[in-house]
């Protein structure tokens, strides 16, 4: 994959950055290698590897869902209104 001034030029257009033409120049060897090791990256052939979101096996422990009422005081004495462990808000129509 190529990847030219221009490319560059439209990204930092797209993102809304300022970047001087010092760092342009910087920038666009540094993606030019990262988008040549993805291209070696891509012609592996992955057909009969499962798609994982991990490297390993994650086990997922969840713990009990307990509603614990400790009102903070700092947020009390911040509320405008305070009722009953809560905010108390304008009812929105």
């Amino acid at each position: 994959m190529t990847f030219s001034h221009s490319d560059l030029d439209h990204i930092i257009r797209l993102a809304h950055l300022e970047v001087d033409s010092d760092l342009k120049e910087k920038f666009l060897p540094q993606i030019q290698s990262i988008l040549g090791h993805m291209d070696s990256i891509n012609k592996f052939d992955l057909t009969d590897v499962p798609a994982a979101a991990t490297a390993f096996s994650v086990e997922m422990t969840l713990r009990d869902d307990v509603v614990v009422i400790q009102p903070d005081l700092r947020l009390a004495t911040n509320a405008p209104s305070w009722n009953d462990h809560a905010f108390v808000v304008p009812r929105i129509n």
